[in-house]
């Protein structure tokens, strides 16, 4: 048999030689090969079928050593199946072939070795294309080689694989003068795919070569004479192995000292990583020429966990090694540790340690942690001041805790009880804070019960002058509710939790010869309504509105009569408690909220329309007649605007009425404004940026979609856009920016659905559905920080079904 015939001169493409006695000789680019039988790829020209363990003529044959080798070609596919190369050749040619590094492509020769003699390559039978590609492999190594010839562009291709005893085993192809698994001749393209199995012939080293870790994929580029190859997998096992390397002390060109420990690295790595170590090594410092550096002020373990997360991208933060890993971490620049620290610190805050975790973040300038605690310490006001971390805060923590708006509490005693307590907990040196402590303390929002049997009688407050005469400001504020507008200040404006939401509730109403009780919440961050708790008294035709964290449902109709009952729903607890009753039976009556009393105007007592109102104090639980109106309203709705009360529209008895008064506290009188620019009863009233809306409502003919506001400026009424649907018997609240319209009725039945208005495009669009449909309801907004409830169903109805 003949190995290689010689060169011959003639460059171009392959031309089949014919059938030599001993085998197929083929021509390629100037080079003669002679191959022969039997060929051991055979099998790979046939339809694709299981592959087997080895190909056929290997398994019965021994391994030969990998270093011994083979002056018989054919003696180089006796031995096991090692790391080979298949090449898939245009028009269903396949080779094997082991040895050199080769692949060539006419007469370029694209890697390899230098002799041709060692290459071991193989041809199967039955080429019958004159178009091929040489591919082979170092031992080693494993491919696989996708080539059809012509334009080359890139097509997905994954032939199935599998592996077995360290070697990669490639499933068969079929065949075909067409193109490769069935693909057309038109889908040219080139992979080249490198697989590193473990090399069972050569001993396994300690500290991988850089070529035993390489793997990718290389693509033949257009003009045939290049490739490009892209390694994911490259930088992380040369810095698994630059680990090791350290690991073992090899090539390191730096130790560094913190204490008695000593830890050897890489300058390149350690620069690389951090921007501590950067300009330590690369600046003109005395520490870039040195191969010994000591480190201050850094906890010795903390440093070298980072040095080992400089080499492998992984660190473990737990609560033995936070305190001390975020400053080393702060120190040597490396962000994505220190974030990683603070992002445990925000999974473990808890009211036992956010003022400790909130100091920790201040130290280290860790903004959006100290955000964070600081938010948590507010939101959980009341269990934190009652910790030992509490009792221990300098007086301007405290000064600035019970000094904020967003305060979370259910009452203005708790954080007078804070402040006791933290005062107590050292009295001899903390005494003389008092009076400025009190000042922080929103004295007038306490009960006047409490104010006296509290205040009044703590010796620490009497003791000071300051303090007297704030006790006297909160009872003032108490005894004299008309002037509350004159006496509004820091002290008697309610706290706002920080990251409440606001949430709209809708509360009673009727539908179909029903009174309801229930009530829903909408959370307009979800655009989801939530079923809450239900009053103690269905009511319809109720008054609604919101003082503090309270909402009060006042008077109405509960289908056998008309009630002067009050109830008020606490979110907290997520339930409803009566409250002091009005002095009147008032259903289709007006409510709304003025510095932090409860008005109530008009309405119907089961005989007669009522010009009457009336006021009441959540701090005293008492009702007190105001003056009336100046024409009696059925139907009415009330709204605050600029410290002062409005009453619109209604039903005298006998018309609808386009009339508005207004009402001022200071001098309890109503007076006369100017008319709607329609008679309307049963609209909805709410301000917005400091106008007065008022929508649809009856006009005695039929429901209207029409909307209109009121400029207080001006004393007049302009036309904005209409709603969607006609609504009576509805309600109007002002909610984030927006005018939302709920339920009512619109002519032949009750609506559940809900519409919106921006101001800024005037125009109205839906939102989402309440569960029930609700006529004659009362609608408040309250902004809660824990919503829903627990175990409250959730109802998303989408717009369209208005």
């Amino acid at each position: 048999m003949t190995q290689w015939q010689g060169w011959e001169e003639s460059p171009g493409l392959p031309t089949l030689l014919g059938n030599a006695s001993d085998g197929w000789s083929w021509r390629c680019s100037g080079i003669a090969v002679t191959f022969s039988p039997p060929c051991p790829l055979s099998p790979l020209l046939e339809p694709p079928r299981a592959l087997p363990s080895s190909l056929p003529g290997e398994a019965q044959r021994p391994r030969e050593p990998a270093s011994t080798p083979s002056s018989n070609p054919s003696s180089l596919l006796a031995s096991p199946l090692l790391p080979c190369a298949l090449a898939v050749l245009g028009g269903g040619a396949l080779g094997y072939s082991r040895g050199t590094a080769a692949v060539a492509m006419g007469s370029s020769v694209l890697g390899g070795a230098s002799s041709h003699r060692e290459s071991g390559l193989r041809l199967g039978r039955g080429i019958k294309e004159k178009r091929c590609l040489f591919s082979a492999t170092k031992p080693g190594h494993s491919s696989i080689l996708l080539s059809l010839l012509g334009s080359i562009r890139r097509v997905p291709v994954s032939p199935p694989h599998c592996h077995c005893d360290g070697e990669s085993h490639i499933a068969p192809m079929m065949r075909g003068e067409e193109g490769i698994a069935g693909l057309p001749p038109a889908q040219k393209s080139c992979l080249f795919i490198f697989f590193p199995p473990p090399d069972s012939t050569t001993p396994r080293r300690e500290i991988p070569p850089p070529a035993a870790m390489e793997g990718g994929v290389q693509l033949l580029n257009r003009d045939g004479h290049s490739i490009s190859h892209n390694s994911k997998r490259h930088y992380h096992d040369a810095f698994v192995c630059m680990n090791r390397m350290r690991q073992r002390g090899l090539l390191c060109d730096i130790v560094l000292h913190v204490g008695t420990k000593e830890i050897k690295a890489h300058k390149v790595v350690l620069a690389s990583c951090s921007p501590y170590f950067h300009a330590m090594f690369t600046n003109e410092m005395s520490e870039s020429r040195q191969t010994h550096v000591t480190l201050h002020d850094i906890d010795p373990q903390a440093l070298e966990q980072l040095v080992q997360y400089a080499y492998t991208a992984e660190i473990v933060v737990g609560e033995g090694n936070v305190q001390t890993l975020l400053p080393a971490a702060s120190l040597l620049q490396l962000n994505g540790v220190r974030d990683a620290c603070c992002k445990f610190l925000l999974s473990q805050l808890d009211p036992s340690n956010c003022l400790g975790i909130r100091g920790f973040a201040d130290t280290h300038s860790c903004s959006d942690l100290l955000k964070s605690a600081h938010k948590y310490v507010l939101q959980h006001f009341v269990e934190v001041s009652k910790t030992e971390e509490f009792m221990l805060l300098p007086l301007k923590q405290v000064l600035d805790l019970i000094s904020s708006d967003s305060l979370n509490v259910p009452s203005e005693e708790e954080v007078y009880r804070a402040v006791l307590s933290w005062v107590k907990h050292d009295v001899d040196s903390r005494r003389q804070h008092v009076p400025r402590l009190m000042k922080c303390v929103r004295l007038p929002l306490l009960s006047r019960d409490f104010l006296m049997s509290n205040v009044d009688t703590e010796l620490l407050v009497r003791h000071h002058s300051e303090c007297k005469d704030l006790l006297i400001e909160a009872l003032k504020y108490h005894l004299m509710p008309e002037q509350r507008g004159v006496l509004s200040n820091s002290r008697t404006r309610p706290r706002r939790c920080e990251g409440a939401s606001t949430v709209l509730f809708a509360v009673g109403g009727g539908s179909l010869f029903a009174i309801h009780g229930d009530c829903e919440a909408y959370d307009t961050r979800t655009d989801r309504w939530h079923m809450v708790a239900s009053m103690s008294t269905r009511r319809a035709r109720v008054g609604v509105a919101a003082i503090g964290n309270k909402l009060y449902a006042v008077g109405g109709y509960d289908g056998t009569s008309d009630l002067a009952t009050v109830e008020s729903y606490d979110p907290v607890t997520n339930s409803w408690q009566p409250e002091v009753s009005m002095g009147t039976r008032r259903s289709c009556l007006g409510v709304a909220a003025l510095h932090g009393l409860l008005y109530a105007a008009g309405g119907y007592d089961g005989a007669s329309c009522l010009n009457s109102a009336e006021r009441y104090d959540p701090l005293t639980g008492t009702w007190t007649s105001i003056a009336a109106m100046s024409t009696r309203r059925r139907y009415v709705r009330v709204a605050t605007l600029e410290g002062n009360l409005y009453a619109v529209g209604g039903y005298d008895s006998s018309s609808h009425l386009a009339t508005v008064e207004k009402y001022e506290p200071q001098i309890n009188t109503w007076t006369p404004i100017a008319n709607m620019l329609s008679r309307r009863s049963s609209a909805g009233v709410a301000v917005l940026e400091g106008m007065l809306y008022v929508a649809g409502g009856n006009d005695g003919t039929s429901c209207l979609n029409s909307v209109e506001r009121y400029n207080p400026k001006t004393n007049t009424w302009e036309s904005v856009a209409p709603m969607n649907i006609r609504r009576s018997t509805h309600d109007l609240v002002a909610m984030d920016g927006w005018l939302y319209a709920v339920g009512g009725n619109d002519g032949s039945s009750s609506l559940n659905s809900i519409e919106k208005y921006n101001p800024r495009t005037n125009k109205w669009v839906a939102a989402s559905c309440m569960f029930t449909r609700r006529s004659s309801v009362g609608v408040a907004v309250l902004e809660l920080l824990n919503f829903p409830p627990p175990s409250s169903p959730t109802l998303s109805v989408s717009s369209t079904s208005l």
